[in-house]
């Protein structure tokens, strides 16, 4: 399902080796594919951004995105509503339907359960340790295990990011 990259393309493989064992630990969901109104700009690690535009597909970044009419939805999706790169879509897309703080809207629910939101993070920091922080991240530097736990655990910060992960996970809510 989804495109694959174009041969002769060079891309960081060890770093996609370790990304993909990342994406393996995560619970499986059978998707539905009905959560497209749910897809739109988000943040990837660069080796997650070079291996998606590898393939011909380009999604902008965020930050860009968020300012520029027509932008909000994922230009990841086909025709059908779709995702085209579903089999290497970044981290934040897998955790959509897989954690507690993003069920899917459409009833799916991974093998065992949904995950905690500090689970969520901890695979969003682990993915940002192997592939690199998405741009503009790298000004707060390396996020620790421990600064994720103490960030999710702080009554004020779990707010924050329940939002921050809203906004990244949606493109919509910013």
């Amino acid at each position: 399902m989804g495109r694959r990259p174009k041969p002769g393309t060079r891309l960081d493989t060890a770093a996609r080796r370790k990304m993909d064992a990342l994406y393996a630990e995560l619970p499986k969901l059978e998707c539905k594919g009905r959560c497209q109104d749910s897809c739109g700009p988000i943040e990837m690690t660069p080796v997650e951004r070079r291996r998606i535009e590898a393939t011909g597909t380009h999604i902008p970044e965020l930050s860009i995105a968020r300012f520029k009419p027509g932008c909000e939805d994922c230009s990841a999706l086909d025709f059908a509503g779709r995702c085209s790169v579903y089999d290497i879509r970044p981290m934040i897309c897998r955790l959509w339907g897989v954690t507690e703080a993003m069920p899917c809207p459409f009833g799916c629910v991974p093998e065992g359960g949904h995950i905690s939101r500090e689970e969520g993070f901890e695979f969003l920091r682990r993915s940002f340790e192997i592939g690199g922080p998405p741009p503009g991240w790298e000004r707060i530097g390396p996020i620790s295990k421990q600064d994720m736990a103490d960030m999710v655990n702080d009554p004020g910060m779990g707010h924050l990011l329940d939002r921050i992960a809203d906004d990244i996970g949606s493109g919509r809510n910013m």
